[in-house]
């Protein structure tokens, strides 16, 4: 006797392609009900045999689906992952005696080319009385026309349209008095001085 087994082994990921910004990812699932689950690259690298598989990086991913009978089915889709770089304002968070400042902003973590181009940054703040001038991708100049607490906000879109955030809280405060004074004791007088800050 002969036997014959029909299978009717199909998957599909629901979707061909898909990109965003760093960090994204997308969950693929195989479809129910299969045996064994093959996820590889474009390098054919095995990655995982698990049902479901996140994936977080620029490639194509392909499943494969085994039945009972060890019979195949296959899909693939392809993500982009667009990278941004990380940013970072630096500079004192605490102003004494001063109402200016310079700020800078480290930029690490991807080719300059991703974010280098005119018009692609923002300095901003929360409050209308805080100027900010001689702005560029990496520095500005901080001026205060009021003694108080304010942030400063920096925004970066990277040539993919990403975007990067980064805020610092500021304080410029005045310098407190610090001065001596001497008074006579008057029940006292000659022997004993006050000393007053």
């Amino acid at each position: 006797s002969v036997y014959v087994s029909k299978t009717d082994t199909k998957t599909d990921l629901g979707l061909e392609s898909d990109e965003g910004c760093e960090p994204y990812f997308v969950a693929l699932k195989g479809d129910d009900g299969y045996e064994k689950y093959l996820w590889q690259n474009e390098a054919e690298d095995t990655l995982s045999f698990q049902q479901i598989f996140i994936a977080d990086k620029t490639g194509v991913f392909q499943v494969t689906v085994f039945d009972e009978y060890q019979c195949t089915a296959t899909d693939k889709m392809s993500l982009v992952v667009h990278p941004v770089p990380q940013i970072q304002i630096e500079g004192d968070s605490m102003i004494c005696g001063e109402k200016t400042t310079t700020l800078n902003v480290s930029i690490s973590g991807t080719d300059e080319n991703v974010w280098n181009f005119d018009g692609n940054y923002k300095w901003l703040s929360n409050k209308p009385d805080l100027y900010i001038g001689n702005q560029t991708h990496t520095t500005a100049k901080i001026e205060v026309s009021d003694w108080g607490d304010y942030e400063i906000y920096y925004q970066l879109t990277t040539i993919d349209g990403c975007s990067a955030n980064d805020t610092l809280k500021i304080r410029f405060h005045p310098k407190p008095d610090a001065n001596f004074s001497f008074e006579d004791d008057e029940k006292c007088k000659g022997y004993i001085r006050i000393l007053r800050f």
